[in-house]
């Protein structure tokens, strides 16, 4: 996915996440003409795989990984997965790894040309990308990492280990006003 238009230039599925699995959808995406200065993915065996690393560097592109348990690292593909599961997948429910292929193409032709978001200024990721100014939309980072407020999140220990309420009581401001 190009993060400033939230395009998905490329995807792939499978019986099992491997290398291989996520080689294809590289190809994919690399073969619609974009291509990133850095990819950033989780931690994924998949993705510190020796085939997956000498894949991206073999192509010039630098390599970046979440941190361990840093879910907000990847924020936009963690909004996009929950796009894909509520709006399509357990809508849908297909039967057979075949169907869900074919459904999910349909469903991604349609989320990439025709569904609004509300981060693109309710365009489409295609509209956007035939009328984005720039590379980066300057509210991409307050929009989706909000910088403040992550770094609340980051430092306060209590969101780490399930002790919040604790600080809540003492009046700490830890994601925003009461």
């Amino acid at each position: 996915m190009d993060w400033d238009s939230r395009f998905v230039l490329g995807w792939s599925m499978g019986r099992k996440m491997d290398a291989g699995l996520c080689l294809q959808a590289l190809e994919m995406a690399l073969k619609s003409g974009r291509r990133p200065r850095i990819f950033n993915t989780d931690q994924g065996s998949q993705y510190s795989s020796e085939d997956w690393q000498s894949a991206i560097r073999a192509e010039g592109i630098q390599i970046s990984m979440d941190g361990k348990g840093r879910w907000a690292d990847n924020i936009v593909m963690e909004r996009f997965w929950r796009t894909y599961k509520h709006e399509f997948f357990l809508q849908r429910a297909p039967r057979s790894l075949e169907e869900a292929m074919e459904m999910t193409a349909e469903w991604l032709g349609y989320y990439n040309k025709e569904r609004p978001h509300p981060a693109l200024g309710y365009r489409s990721p295609e509209m956007y990308r035939e009328t984005a100014e720039s590379p980066m939309a300057a509210n991409f980072w307050r929009d989706f990492f909000a910088p403040a407020q992550l770094a609340k999140l980051r430092a306060a220990p209590s969101l780490r280990s399930g002790r919040s309420a604790r600080f809540f009581r003492k009046g700490v401001d830890i994601i925003g006003p009461p």
